[in-house]
């Protein structure tokens, strides 16, 4: 399915996939910092988990709407930082299986 979309459709879904798992990987990191601080009943833990709950995941919920109604719409969307970094590696692959656009 993935091959037959457009390629504005495919954009979207790499942009979105490197999104959520950047994301996770802040998580993850959030957690192991937690884990090797002394545990969930710290005040780092407290301020951690709720700087990630109250910054971090609204900037990707804020950027993840702007960009789902852009694609509802059939535009194109970069996301800020996310885009050029998947640009990179689409460039990066292309060059290193020979692949041309």
């Amino acid at each position: 399915r993935y091959k037959k979309a457009s390629p504005i459709t495919q954009s979207h879904l790499k942009q979105a996939l490197f999104a959520s798992s950047f994301s996770t990987f802040i998580f993850i990191d959030i957690n192991i910092l937690i884990w090797f601080t002394g545990g969930y009943a710290t005040l780092i833990s407290l301020l951690a988990l709720e700087g990630y709950f109250m910054l971090i995941v609204p900037l990707f919920l804020i950027v993840g709407i702007l960009a789902f109604v852009k694609a509802v719409t059939g535009k194109n969307f970069k996301y800020p930082l996310i885009g050029r970094m998947v640009k990179v590696v689409d460039e990066a692959v292309q060059e290193e299986t020979g692949l041309d656009s």
